[in-house]
C-alpha cells in the first residue's frame, strides 16, 4: 500500500506544476474586479500590484501544498512499515512449535527491509519538515512596500494566503488541495525521478513569471533574494524524491517478505494448532470422564446420605413407635396392674417381645449401616483423591497445552482462550467396565506409571464401594420391613389397650353405681342404729334397776348374815350365863336354883331363835347368791350391750371408711384413666368411652354384699403404691357388714335379756323384803333371852332376885 502512496506522489506534484502555468495565462486576463481592499480600485497601476500580489500568494500555496501532500503520503507509508513491523514481530514472538528458521529468516528480512525504508521516510518528513519551515516561510518574508498601500509586502501575502478566495474572485486563481495533490501523488508514485526534474523546472518558470509581474507592478525589489529563495525550494524537492523512492523499494520488499512469512506460519500454525487441538480435545473427554466419575460419587455420596438418613429415621420411627408401644404397656399396667385375666397381659408380652426383637434388630441394621456409611464414605474420599491427583496431573497437561493453543491463537487473530466445558455424565451408577475403561484412557494419555497405578487403586476401591453401596441399600430396606412390623405391633397393642380401657370403664361405672347403692344403704342403717341405741338405753336402765335391786336384796342378806351373827353371840352368852348361874347356884337355894332354872331355859330360848334365824339364813343365801348373779349378768349384758354398740359403730366407721377408700379408689382410677387415654391422643388413640353409659347394672337386696363383688372385680385396677390393702378391702367389707349386724342383733338380745332379767330381780326382792322381818324379829327375841339368861344368872349368884323378877315369878305360879 506504502509504494502505491509514493507511485501517485509524482502525479500531485505534476499537477502541482502545471499550476503557476495556468496562473499565469490566467492573469492576461483582466478581471472584472478587484482585491479592494489592498490598493485604490480605479488606477491600472495598483491593479497591477494587485494581480502580482495573488501570483505571489499563490505560488505560496503551491508550494507549501507541494509539500504538505508529500509529508502526508510519507506519514501513510510510514504507517505501512509500522503495520509490516508489528506483523513480524508478532511472527517472531510466536511459539517455539511453530516459528520454524525458514519463517523466521523471511521476517527478519522483512524486518530489516522495513527498518530500511522507516529510515527513508524519517529523511522524508525531515525534508518536508524543513522545506515548509524555511522554504515556504521565505516566500512570506517581504519588508518591501506596494506603491499603492502602506502596508508591508509580508502582511499582505500573508493575508492573501488565508483569504485566498479574493484571488480566486478577481482572477480565477485556484491552486490545487493537499487532498488533490495527495491523491495525485499516490496515484503516480513510481514516476518520482522525472516528477522532481519536471517540478524544479516548472517551479522555475513559475517563479519567473510571477517575478516578472512583481517587477511591473512595484519597484524597490532585488532579485538575487527571490532567486535564492526559489533554488533553495528546488533544492528541497531534490532532497524528497531520492529517499521515497528508497523508502518504496524497501518498502514493498519488506511487504513481500512479511506476506510470505504470514503464509508460512498460518500454515504451520493450522498444522500444530490442529494437532495440539487433539491432544487437548482428548484430554478434555478424560476430564469430562474423571469429573463424571467424581460427580458419580458425589450421587453415590448422596444415596449413601439417604441410606443414613433413612436408617435414622427408621431407627427414630421405631424409637418413636417403641415408646409408643412402651406407652400402651404403660397405660395398660397403670389401669390394671393386677388384671383379673392373663390373657390381655399375655398377648401384650408376646407382642412387646416381638416388638423388641424388631426394634433389636432395626437399631443394630441402623448401626451396620451407620458404619458402612463411615466405610462407603472413606472409600469415596480415597477415590475423590485420587482423582483429584489424576485431574491436577491432566489439568496441568492441559494447561500446557492450553498455554500453547493461547499462544498459537493470539498471535494468529483466533481465539485467545480454550476450556474444556463442564458436561459431565448423569449415569445413577457407573459400572466397574465404565471405570475400567476411563481408566486405561487416563493412563494413555498421561502415559505415566503413577496413573496407571492410581487408576488400578480406583477401580479395586469403586469394586468395594458399589458392594458396600448394596449392602447399605439391602439395610435400609429390612429396617424399613422391621419398622413396618413394629407399626402393626403398635395397632395390635393399642387395641388390646382399647378393649382394657373399655372393660375399665365398665367396671368403673359399676364400682361407682354399686358404690352408690352401698352408700344409700349405708346411710339407711342410721334408723337401724337408732332402735340400737334405744335399746342400748334400755339396756342401761333395766340393769340399772336389776342393780338397785340386787342392792336391796344384797342388804337383806347382809341383815340376815348380822342378826345370825348377834344370834350366835347371843347363844354363847346365854350359855355362859347358864353356866355361871349353875356354878354360883349350886349351893344355894330355890330361889338361887330357879334362876339357874330360868337362865338355862333363856338361853335354850336363844339358841332356839338362832337356829330359826339360821334356817331363814338358807334361804336368804340362795337368794343372795342369785342377786349377785343378777348383778353379775345385769352388769355383763350392760357391758355387752355397750360392747355390741361400740363395735357396730367400730364396724359402721370401718364401713364408712372402706366406702371412702373404695370411692377414692374409683375417682383415683377413673383419673388415672382419663389421664391414660389424654395421654394417648398424640399416638392416633381412638377414645374409649369416658363416661358411663346405661350398662344395665343390677343389685341385690345387699348392696355391700354387691359392693365387696364389684371391689374384687375392681381391684386389679388399684396399684399397691395407691392403696397396699385395697385387694382385701371386699372381704372387710362383708366382715364389717356381718360383725354390724350381729352386734346390732346382740344389742336387741341384750335388751331382751335384760328385760328379762329385771323381772327375776324384781321377784327375788320381793321375796327377799318379804323376809327381812324374821331375822329381826328372832334376833330381838334372842336379845331377850340373853338378857333374861344374865339377869337371872346375876341373881343366881346374889340370891336375890329384881323386883320385876319377883313380880314376874310371882305372876308364874299363880298362871
Amino acid at each position: 500500500m506504502a509504494s502505491h502512496i509514493l507511485q501517485g506522489m509524482g502525479m500531485v506534484i505534476l499537477k502541482l506544476l502545471v499550476l503557476p502555468v495556468m496562473l499565469s495565462s490566467l492573469c492576461d486576463t483582466r478581471a472584472t474586479g478587484t482585491v479592494g481592499n489592498i490598493f485604490p480600485g480605479n488606477d491600472s497601476k495598483f491593479q497591477n500590484e494587485d494581480k502580482a500580489a495573488c501570483m505571489w500568494a499563490g505560488l505560496c500555496i503551491m508550494v507549501n501544498n507541494t509539500f504538505t501532500a508529500v509529508g502526508a503520503v510519507a506519514t501513510r507509508a510510514r504507517s505501512g512499515v509500522e503495520e509490516v513491523l508489528r506483523s513480524v514481530e508478532v511472527i517472531l514472538e510466536s511459539p517455539h512449535s511453530v516459528l520454524n528458521e525458514t519463517i523466521k529468516s523471511r521476517a527478519e528480512e522483512a524486518k530489516r527491509s522495513a527498518k530500511k525504508a522507516k529510515n527513508d521516510i524519517n529523511r522524508t518528513l525531515e525534508v518536508v519538515k524543513k522545506a515548509r519551515g524555511e522554504g515556504c516561510k521565505s516566500l512570506l518574508t517581504a519588508n518591501s512596500e506596494f506603491e499603492g498601500s502602506k502596508r508591508k509586502k509580508g502582511e499582505i501575502l500573508k493575508f492573501l494566503v488565508n483569504n485566498f478566495t479574493l484571488c480566486r474572485a478577481n482572477y480565477a486563481l485556484n491552486p490545487v488541495t493537499v487532498v488533490e495533490g495527495e491523491k495525485y501523488i499516490e496515484g503516480n508514485i513510481s514516476n518520482l525521478g522525472t516528477w522532481a526534474n519536471d517540478t524544479k523546472n516548472m517551479w522555475s518558470n513559475v517563479s519567473s513569471e510571477t517575478w516578472g509581474a512583481i517587477e511591473s507592478a512595484s519597484s524597490r525589489n532585488v532579485p538575487s533574494t527571490w532567486n535564492s529563495i526559489r533554488e533553495k525550494l528546488i533544492g528541497f524537492l531534490g532532497e524528497v524524491a531520492a529517499p521515497l523512492i528508497s523508502a518504496k523499494l524497501n518498502l514493498s520488499t519488506a511487504e513481500i517478505a512479511a506476506n510470505c512469512s504470514t503464509k508460512m506460519l498460518h500454515d504451520n500454525k493450522e498444522k500444530v494448532s490442529g494437532e495440539l487441538t487433539q491432544k487437548f480435545e482428548r484430554l478434555c473427554t478424560t476430564t469430562n470422564q474423571v469429573r463424571s466419575i467424581v460427580h458419580h460419587l458425589s450421587a453415590v455420596n448422596e444415596t449413601v446420605f439417604k441410606g443414613i438418613t433413612k436408617a435414622r429415621s427408621h431407627a427414630s420411627e421405631v424409637t418413636k413407635r417403641m415408646r409408643g408401644i412402651r406407652t400402651y404397656s404403660d397405660a395398660f399396667k397403670r389401669i390394671a396392674p393386677y388384671p383379673a385375666s392373663s390373657t390381655p397381659t399375655h398377648k401384650l408380652s408376646i407382642e412387646n417381645n416381638a416388638a423388641e426383637q424388631r426394634a433389636k434388630d432395626t437399631s443394630a441394621r441402623s448401626e451396620k449401616v451407620e458404619s458402612l456409611s463411615r466405610n462407603a464414605m472413606e472409600i469415596i474420599d480415597k477415590i475423590n483423591d485420587i482423582s483429584a491427583f489424576e485431574l491436577s496431573a491432566i489439568q496441568t497437561r492441559l494447561h500446557k497445552l492450553g498455554k500453547e493453543l493461547r499462544a498459537i491463537n493470539r498471535t494468529s487473530g483466533g481465539q485467545s482462550e480454550r476450556g474444556c466445558g463442564s458436561e459431565v455424565g448423569h449415569e445413577t451408577l457407573y459400572s466397574l467396565l465404565e471405570v475400567s475403561r476411563v481408566g486405561e484412557e487416563v493412563s494413555n494419555n498421561l502415559n505415566t506409571e503413577d496413573a496407571k497405578k492410581n487408576w488400578t487403586a480406583i477401580t479395586s476401591n469403586f469394586t468395594v464401594l458399589q458392594q458396600t453401596v448394596t449392602s447399605i441399600e439391602e439395610n435400609v430396606k429390612e429396617s424399613e420391613g422391621a419398622l413396618r412390623g413394629i407399626e402393626d405391633v403398635r395397632k395390635n397393642v393399642a387395641s388390646v389397650v382399647k378393649s382394657e380401657l373399655e372393660s375399665v370403664r365398665t367396671s368403673l361405672c359399676e364400682a361407682s353405681q354399686k358404690l352408690g347403692s352401698a352408700t344409700a344403704y349405708h346411710v339407711s342403717m342410721n334408723q337401724r342404729f337408732a332402735k340400737a341405741d334405744e335399746g342400748v338405753g334400755e339396756v342401761q336402765k333395766q340393769t340399772a334397776a336389776v342393780q338397785k335391786l340386787v342392792k336391796q336384796v344384797r342388804s337383806d342378806a347382809e341383815s340376815y348374815r348380822h342378826a345370825e351373827k348377834t344370834a350366835t353371840g347371843a347363844v354363847e352368852e346365854s350359855k355362859q350365863a347358864c353356866m355361871k348361874a349353875e356354878e354360883s347356884a349350886a349351893e344355894g337355894d330355890d330361889e338361887a336354883q330357879w334362876a339357874v332354872k330360868e337362865a338355862c331355859e333363856a338361853a335354850k330360848s336363844v339358841a332356839l331363835e338362832r337356829e330359826r334365824v339360821a334356817d331363814e339364813m338358807h334361804r336368804m343365801r340362795e337368794a343372795d347368791r342369785s342377786a349377785a348373779n343378777y348383778a353379775a349378768d345385769a352388769l355383763r349384758v350392760r357391758l355387752n350391750a355397750g360392747t355390741a354398740k361400740k363395735t357396730a359403730l367400730e364396724a359402721r366407721a370401718n364401713i364408712e371408711k372402706l366406702l371412702k377408700r373404695v370411692d377414692a379408689q374409683i375417682k383415683e382410677v377413673e383419673k388415672r384413666f382419663n389421664d391414660t387415654v389424654a395421654s394417648l391422643e398424640n399416638l392416633d388413640f381412638t377414645h374409649a368411652p369416658t363416661a358411663c353409659a346405661n350398662t344395665g347394672i343390677t343389685t341385690s337386696s345387699d348392696p355391700i354384699e354387691d359392693l365387696a363383688g364389684a371391689v374384687v372385680n375392681f381391684r386389679q385396677f388399684v396399684a399397691e403404691t395407691t392403696d397396699k390393702n385395697f385387694s382385701v378391702i371386699a372381704s372387710t367389707l362383708k366382715e364389717s357388714e356381718k360383725r354390724m349386724r350381729n352386734e346390732l342383733e346382740g344389742v336387741r338380745k341384750a335388751a331382751e335379756g335384760a328385760k328379762s332379767m329385771l323381772v327375776r330381780a324384781t321377784a327375788i326382792r320381793e321375796l327377799s323384803r318379804a323376809q327381812r322381818e324374821t331375822p329381826r324379829t328372832a334376833l330381838r327375841r334372842a336379845k331377850k333371852a340373853l338378857r333374861e339368861a344374865q339377869e337371872a344368872a346375876d341373881r343366881a349368884a346374889s340370891g336375890c332376885l329384881p323386883l320385876h323378877k319377883q313380880v314376874l315369878r310371882i305372876l308364874t305360879h299363880l298362871s
